[in-house]
């Protein structure tokens, strides 16, 4: 279960709080508020993260606590394995929106897989794409970007 009853202590200036304080800004009970500290605790441990630090009825968070929401949602690089349909359509969002120049190379590290996948998925994506008369172009200087023949084709590439 995904808890946020803590974040303001998590995100506040304040490092260190007493349990009276915790109870008071949180409107937790004690209880909730001692299995809500396990919890975080165990996914710390698990993590191989250093432990909240609960000693006389105070808590010290640290200055930074490390993929913290990693920690939270327990998510590993793992959990996210997207299928082939699924990045081809994210590389298509990607180039349709074209923020910054992209690269093979910032595909690889969006999508986590290698650089022959990458190629993979752009040449079906190109010739998915050709059907319909929108073509994938690269030049050092833009990186990817679509191309368009008409206006009528770039609505269509919107929807």
């Amino acid at each position: 279960m995904i808890n946020y009853d803590l974040d303001i202590l998590f995100f506040s200036k304040h490092k260190l709080w007493k349990l009276e304080r915790i109870l008071e800004v949180t409107d937790l009970d004690k209880d909730k508020f001692y299995r809500i500290l396990e919890e975080f605790n165990q996914k710390f441990e698990n993590q191989g993260l250093k432990k909240l630090d609960y000693k006389n009825e105070c808590l010290a968070i640290f200055d930074k606590i490390e993929n913290f929401e990693e920690t939270r949602y327990s998510i590993n690089q793992k959990t996210f394995i997207l299928s082939e349909v699924e990045r081809r359509s994210l590389i298509y969002l990607l180039i349709f929106t074209n923020e910054s120049s992209l690269s093979i190379a910032l595909f690889q590290k969006y999508l986590q897989v290698s650089k022959n996948t990458v190629l993979s998925d752009l040449k079906k994506l190109r010739e998915e794409l050709m059907s319909k008369n929108i073509q994938i172009e690269y030049s050092r200087k833009k990186g990817f970007y679509l191309n368009f023949e008409e206006k009528i084709l770039q609505e269509k590439a919107w929807y």
